[in-house]
Formats: C-alpha cells, structure tokens, sequence
C-alpha cells in the first residue's frame, strides 16, 4: 500500500506541480501514476476558533476533500484528534466547546461528534475505508481525563469513538485503527496495548504506528516492533506517519543532528533509500501483516529560505518540482533484494590508548553490525584501511564491509587527548551520585523516575561509567543542574554526551547560565549512541561560578545523560 496525505492547503495557495522534468502535472493524476492508492484526512473540530489552522480539516473541508479523493479512486483514511487543533504526545488539548464536560459527558460527546461526522461522509457517499481514534495517543487523549494515568477514562474515551464508528459503518467496509508514536520502541506499545486490553479496548482492527528514523529509534527497533506487534497481538499493521528530508533545513529543524539519528544524509538519493528500506521491512513483516506506509505532508512546500517541515521533508522540493524520493513510492523489489546491506552501524567515535593501536583495529573493532533491507541484524567483518590525523590525536578511520558500496569511517580519538582536558566541574561524572546537583521540576513531578546507575561506553572506552538515568511516564519539565568552581575571567566550553529516545514534542537543552545571559545547545536524543554535545566561546567574568546543566520539556520518554566538562579556551 503506497500512501499520502493531504496536498489541498497547498493547491489554496495556488501552487502548481511538477513531475521528475518539470512538467506540469495534475497532482492528484500524477501521485497516483507514481503508485499512490491512499489519503489520509485529518479531522479538527473547531478549527476556525484556532488562528494558525487557516480554518482548515474542520467538517465542511473535510467532506469537500473526501468527494475529490473518491473521485480519483483513491482509498480514504480519516484521522480523528478530537480536538481544535494538532494532538501529539504532548498535545491533547480537548476542544474549546467540551472543555466543561464531565467524564460522562465527554464520552456522550465523542460518540456523537464521531457518528455525526461518520453519518454526513456516509450520505454523502464519501465511507472512510479506516478510521482513526485519536492521533498518536501513547500519552492519552482530551486531556486530563484521558491520560494515561487515568486509563479507566481513557477506555471509555477510545470505546465511544470505536462504538460510534461500528453503529454507523460496516465492519467489511470501515476499519478501526489505533495510532501510537515511536514506532522503533516496542516497549511503549506493549506497555499501552496491554493496558488498554485490560481496560476494555478491544475492538478495533489495525494497529498504526509513527516511525521517523530521525525520532523514533532505528530501523532494526522499529522491525522489532513490528515482529512483536503481530507475535503479541496479531493485528494488521501499518505506519501511519513517516518521511526523511531531501534537503537539510536552514536552521536547526533538519541538520547534521537529525541525519546522523536516521542513518542518512539528507539528500533526494538517500530520501529514496529511507523510503525503500521503510517500504521492505513493511513488507516482509511476519504472516504479511504490514499493510503499507502514509508519508506525512508528501507535497507540502514553503519557500526555501523558511524554517519548517515544507522547506526539506516533502516529496516535492520548494518549487514543486517531483523529488528523487517520490520514485520510492513505486518500488516492490521487496522479496529479491531483502538480503542486500542498507546500512552498517559503527560507534561515533572510539578511544584508543596509543597510535600503535590504529595500526591494530582489526582487533580493537573486527566486526559491525550490518542493516538488511528486510529489517534485520548480522555481524559482517570490516577490513580497516587507512587513518588521516583531523587534527592532533584525533583520527578519521576506513575500512570497507563486503556487499556494502560505501567507505565506513570511524572516529579514534587518543587516551591522552582526553586526560589532559582540566574540567571545573566537581563530580562532573555523577563519581559521587547526586553530591552538588539538584533537580528541579516545574511539571509531572510524582511521575519522573531519577537514579545514579552505571554503563559501559564504547566512546569513551569499555569501563563502566556513572550515568545519569531519568524517565517520564507523563509530561514533564525539569531542569538537572550544578554550579562550577570560581573560574578566571575568559573564555569556556560546556560539554555533556546524551542518549534516550526522541519523538514530537521533545525539547531538550545542555546550558550555562552567567551573569549576563543563558547560553543554550539543543539536544537531539537518540538511542543508539552516546552524543556529544557542545557549548562554545561562553564568557565569564573573574571568580564568578557558572550554572550547568541540562533543561528538559517533553511527553513521555527516557534519557541519560555522562561526563558534564567544563574547560577553558582562552
């Protein structure tokens, strides 16, 4: 199943579009010659009471865009959010006209708005072919009732939409979708579906992942979720939202962060690879569950010098011009090239005692993991080949792996370069727990779980290191943060490493406070590696004790964070 989401906003603004040699194209015509056979409609209930939605999604557009999608023959999956605009992990505000509801009367009312939107598509002839209840709801819906520490009210949520959905259309017709985030973290899934089992919610079809590779966890986590979706529950699976950037961002929305978190460059060439190796892990899910994939916003577009999603994450690039990506949407080479190496995975960087032992990485790193395109794992020897100093102690290391076309680089970097780094920050490795660090929690206080633990980093060498744990069962804002010792006036660099898992609404800042302003980096977590991370050029006046730390605002997700340095640079 090749899948899309709207484009009608755009063809508003009067843009037009182009195939791979720039003619104009009928879009619509066009995106289904390429193999699209789906569209997914979100639905907002008061829109127009919210500025930044245009008015858009609300009932009225929504049939006007279902009649256009059923004209072009295309499949229709509605997405429900219950709410006046965007619900995410970290937004699942009710909307404005039920905002006094009572838990009873919130559940009459997703029921009735359900079957009222269902009854008009109906008479109208426009059936949805899926229906989703409520978007990316790992967190809950309709807050506060629906959260999902309150999963009695949840339930009863979830079940008045499915009921609504089963009292208008036929099951041959319609099926009920359940869409979470995080689609490479198993964990979240068996956690939620084995309590929303136990609360009662059982009727329902499909189950629906988000998977970004550049948020949600790698692509092999996310086969293992798949595997053990269908192994734990066997339902239909399909991937509601996913996308890789053809282009990076100008800004800090799609960077060298977020391509190093996916695997990929961001380049059209690789926004196909992305797609195709998305496509085959679908396919070759167990008992041929997986269903298909939606590209969220495939033709979305902003002019280039914007920030945003439409300036590099569409399949069009900023003057509507098909991408190489888009040609992804055609690919069914699932079976014949399952085999063939999509990716190989090596750390970030290494620590090596002496350069003797560059001439010795064959016994330091003799094998990789190696990336198949169905999803899975296998170690694949690597023959190192050559190492060019970047600069003094600090390698650029290659090496090349049989059946993979692409040079593999890692980065070794000298004991000694490390050891002689000063830091003016005292148990800066957390070597004495918490001593002289203090956690302050503006929200989700009683659900933020902290602890001191200890974990072998490749990085940083094999011996254990103190570790920083925390999570989050709901949303939450805190800030872990500490104060250096007296400094001389000049010049610091504020470091830390980073690892936990990612998703949308995720905010997280390394930062140091002096007297005259707050100096921020953004952290972007990923799971699969130690990150360093970096502030520069931080000035500070004589004697004057610099604070540290790290911010975090986000939905439900884990973190750790190691080795806090502060060192001069004047």
């Amino acid at each position: 199943m090749k899948c899309r989401r709207h484009f009608f906003k755009m063809e508003d603004k009067g843009y037009q579009y182009y195939d791979y040699e720039r003619n104009p194209v009928d879009l619509l015509q066009f995106a289904k010659q390429e193999g699209f056979n789906y569209v997914r409609l979100r639905i907002w209930n008061e829109p127009w009471l919210i500025e930044e939605s245009g008015g858009y999604c609300d009932l009225e557009k929504t049939l006007q865009m279902a009649k256009i999608i059923k004209k072009y023959g295309y499949g229709f999956f509605l997405d429900f959010h219950y709410s006046d605009w965007w619900a995410d992990p970290g937004h699942q505000k009710k909307p404005k006209a039920w905002e006094h509801l009572n838990d009873t009367e919130l559940k009459e009312a997703v029921y009735l708005y359900t079957k009222e939107v269902l009854c008009t598509l109906k008479n109208a002839g426009t059936v949805p072919d899926m229906v989703q209840i409520g978007n990316e709801i790992r967190t809950g819906m309709l807050f506060p009732e629906g959260a999902v520490k309150n999963w009695t009210g949840l339930a009863g949520l979830i079940n008045s939409g499915i009921r609504a959905v089963r009292d208008t259309l036929s099951r041959e017709e319609t099926k009920v979708v359940i869409h979470l985030d995080q689609g490479g973290r198993y964990v979240y899934y068996k956690e939620w579906f084995d309590a929303a089992i136990e609360n009662g919610v059982e009727d329902f079809d499909i189950i629906a992942l988000s998977y970004y590779p550049f948020w949600h966890g790698t692509f092999y986590e996310f086969k293992n979720t798949m595997e053990n979706l269908v192994k734990e529950y066997g339902k239909d699976l399909l991937v509601a939202e996913t996308a890789h950037a053809f282009q990076r961002s100008n800004g800090t929305f799609f960077g060298e962060a977020q391509e190093h978190a996916a695997g990929f460059f961001a380049t059209p060439k690789n926004q196909r690879k992305v797609l195709e190796l998305i496509e085959s892990i679908i396919a070759n899910v167990s008992e041929k569950k997986g269903m298909g994939f939606f590209y969220w916003e495939p033709f979305m577009r902003m002019p280039k010098d914007m920030e945003g999603w439409g300036s590099c994450m569409a399949l069009v690039d900023e003057n509507g011009v098909a991408t190489e990506g888009l040609r992804a949407i055609s690919y069914h080479e699932f079976e014949k090239n399952k085999d063939k190496i999509a990716k190989v995975y090596v750390p970030l960087e290494i620590e090596i005692a002496t350069r003797e032992h560059l001439h010795k990485m064959g016994e330091l790193l003799p094998k990789v993991k190696a990336l198949k395109m169905d999803g899975t794992l296998m170690e694949k020897e690597i023959m190192w080949e050559s190492a060019l100093e970047e600069e003094d102690g600090i390698y650029e290391v290659s090496g090349v792996v049989e059946g993979y076309e692409e040079i593999v680089k890692v980065k070794a970097v000298l004991k000694e370069i490390r050891d002689r780094q000063q830091n003016f920050l005292n148990n800066a490795s957390f070597e004495k727990g918490m001593q002289g660090w203090e956690v302050n929690v503006t929200k989700g206080n009683h659900c933020l779980e902290i602890n001191i633990g200890k974990e072998k980093v490749q990085e940083v060498g094999v011996l254990e290191q103190n570790v920083f744990f925390f999570r989050a069962e709901e949303i939450c804002e805190w800030i872990l943060k500490t104060k250096s010792q007296p400094l001389k006036k000049g010049s610091y660099q504020l470091s830390c490493r980073y690892k936990g898992d990612n998703t949308t609404g995720v905010e997280i800042h390394l930062f140091a406070k002096t007297k005259e302003k707050t100096c921020l980096t953004q952290i972007f977590p990923q799971d699969e590696e130690w990150m360093l991370y970096q502030i520069t050029n931080i000035q500070v006046q004589e004697k004057e004790l610099l604070e540290v730390g790290i911010k975090v605002s986000a939905p439900p997700v884990y973190g750790k964070v190691i080795q806090f340095c502060l060192t001069p640079t004047f």
